[in-house]
Parts: structure tokens; sequence; C-alpha cells
């Protein structure tokens, strides 16, 4: 986990903004689910023990969807929270991709092909996404383009996130180019970003 301290003009206390880059699902979902679930599990540890207080927001490629277990894991700081279909705002931390799950979004998987070539933008839209996902939970089936990509935040910073405003990058510019190891295409996940508003009147 990478950690950087922002200082906020006018306020006193920092933003700190952590970047993590989970295990991907090479060689196999089954495989790989349980080295997501410890690393979540060691996230809850260290954001409860030294973050306890503190503004901070969690994000990055977490390569499971908001419904799998590490997810869950995190959103509720349960160390044996289970995988499944859930909307709730965690008691721990909170996960505004949560509403784009219901609506089939996604961050990975996309490709130039998906570009409209009317106005240039790109769909975001995977049918049936969330239940692939769930569908599939613990078996090495591909489920195919998914929302990996998520931004999260403690209670703290509940009152400063503008509601709704967790949302996906689809102008076409952020998946040109030929994809593969040697291409040109930037990412194969698409950006994410959200809307906090600081200087609100808060418990800090």
């Amino acid at each position: 986990m990478l950690v950087g301290v922002v200082e906020i003009p006018g306020e006193t206390e920092p933003l700190h903004v952590m970047v993590v880059h989970e295990k991907s699902r090479l060689g196999g979902r089954a495989a790989t689910d349980s080295i997501r679930e410890r690393a979540a599990r060691a996230l809850v540890q260290k954001l409860d023990r030294d973050y306890e207080d503190k503004r901070f927001i969690l994000l990055g490629d977490f390569n499971d969807n908001p419904d799998d277990k590490s997810l869950n894991i995190l959103e509720t700081g349960d160390i044996d929270a289970q995988g499944g279909a859930e909307e709730n705002d965690g008691a721990f931390l909170s996960n505004p991709a949560q509403h784009l799950v219901a609506l089939d979004k996604v961050s990975h998987g996309k490709s130039a092909a998906d570009i409209n070539p009317l106005d240039g933008s790109k769909s975001i839209w995977s049918l049936r996404e969330a239940a692939r996902n769930n569908d599939n939970r613990g078996n090495d089936t591909n489920t195919g383009d998914i929302l990996f990509d998520q931004i999260l935040f403690p209670a703290i910073l509940r009152p400063l996130y503008v509601d709704n405003s967790f949302q996906i990058f689809d102008a076409g510019v952020a998946i040109e180019g030929t994809g593969g190891q040697n291409g040109d295409q930037a990412s194969d996940h698409l950006p994410v970003y959200a809307d906090f508003v600081f200087g609100r009147p808060g418990p800090f």
C-alpha cells in the first residue's frame, strides 16, 4: 500500500490517500481469492490500528468486484465477512462503487472496439456483470468485463462525499490504442473518480 499525505488549505487535518493493487486473478480465481482476502484482513487491521481517527481514502485496482469477499471484508470491517450481492453502506468503509454494480457498469475489460464512432464515448456497461461474477464465485470461469476499480472511505468522510458522484470515466480517449503487451493502449482499466467537498463543518 502506498500512502500520500495531502495537506488541505484552511484545514488542520490532512487527507491520507492510499493506493493498493491487489493480486490479480491470473492463475485462476479459485486459487487467488484467498490472497486478496488475506490482504483485505491485513488492511482492516492496519486501518483500525493506525488510522482510526484520521481522514483517508483507499483506492486502486482491487481485482475483485464490490460484492466479492475481499471488498465485503473492507466494507464491514468483519474479517469473516462473506461474498455476496449487497448494496449497504459499509460499517467500516463506504464503497460508492456499489451503486454502479446494480447497473452492470464496469471499469476493466473494455477496448477500443467499444468506442462509439459517432461521439467518441465508450460503453461502460456489460450485461449481467454482477450476476456473472456472483454466479461464478469460487471457480475459475472468466467473468468477463467487471468493476475492479473502486474508492473507499471511512465514516468521517461520509459528510464530505458528494452523493452518487462516483463514476467511471467513459471518454474514448481512456481506452484508445491497440492494446496488448506491446500496444499503445494506456491501460486495460478505465479511470474512476468521486467528488468530495472539503471545508464543510465536520467532527475534525
